[in-house]
């Protein structure tokens, strides 16, 4: 008997024949569920609200920047969200729904916000 948080249980095993197993959209989620642990770390959520920006902008702007730490490049090759990564199931968002000129609005609105973002005492002692 094991015990998990406090509560006992009896472990159950089953036999699996690895040859029947199978794989359908293999998406990668690792470095995606890092970043938005960071970007929620950082406050970052909040700080796109405070620059006015609205729910559904914070959350294509969140796809788009850890998009973009993840796998760095343009907006286009942050369209690979759909394709290969887990990252709009995690923000639960349709990416498939996303253009590629939303994406490049949404990064100049984010690029001309710069300079009004607070700065952290981080930024400002380094």
């Amino acid at each position: 008997m094991r015990t998990l948080r406090g509560i006992y249980f009896e472990p159950e095993w089953e036999t699996v024949d690895p040859g029947s197993l199978t794989q359908e959209e293999a998406r990668t989620l690792g470095g995606e569920a890092l970043g938005h642990w960071a970007f929620e770390k950082l406050g970052l959520p909040k700080m796109l609200e405070h620059l006015g920006f609205s729910p559904a902008q914070s959350a294509v702007a969140v796809l788009l920047i850890i998009g973009l730490l993840v796998h760095p490049g343009s907006e286009r090759s942050t369209l690979w969200a759909s394709e290969c990564s887990a990252l709009d199931e995690l923000l639960g968002i349709d990416s498939d729904k996303l253009s590629l000129s939303a994406l490049c609005r949404l990064s100049d609105a984010l690029v001309g916000a710069r300079g009004a973002a607070p700065r952290s005492r981080a930024c400002e002692s380094g």
